[in-house]
């Protein structure tokens, strides 16, 4: 009996495995051994989200053209000091967050900062479901901004 039931578990792993290893992948960027396969949309691609530090943030962030900054925090820690150019939408106010993210635009990049970066965190997730292709994080929020001295406004 033991060994009817480890001869039908190795068969199923045996079978999970093969199906594994011989599914048929995406053509991506063009690299496919079939070339009439169709290049995945942009819903379908592997979307762009880059947890950076502070520094890095504010190096992309002048690099990056049509760039949008939107700030999760509540509106007043958003009026105690910001980025400039920063949107404030209150990750807490939860329908009004999704709905804005409905609105954007998915062509362009955006960058998200919170307190701490937990709520940034979580609003991945959002931007997710949104299907916001582009999103570059602030890893520690404004404290790592303020603690890496780059300027803020009121």
């Amino acid at each position: 009996m033991n060994k009817t039931i480890i001869v039908v578990v190795l068969v199923i792993v045996v079978g999970i495995m093969g199906f594994l290893v011989f599914q048929k992948k995406p053509c991506l960027a063009g690299n496919c051994e079939n070339k009439n396969e169709p290049t995945p949309t942009v819903t379908q691609a592997v979307q762009q989200y880059q947890k950076v530090t502070a520094s890095e943030f504010q190096s992309r962030l002048a690099s990056t053209s049509g760039a949008v900054i939107i700030d999760i925090r509540t509106d007043e820690e958003f009026a105690s000091g910001h980025l400039a150019d920063a949107i404030n939408k209150d990750f807490y106010k939860r329908a009004e967050f999704r709905q804005y993210l409905e609105t954007l635009d998915k062509d362009k990049t955006y960058f998200v900062y919170c307190n701490s970066g937990n709520r940034s965190d979580s609003a991945l997730s959002l931007f997710r479901a949104a299907d916001i292709p582009n999103v570059v994080e602030m890893s520690g929020g404004i404290t790592a901004w303020k603690a890496a001295n780059l300027p803020l406004v009121k």
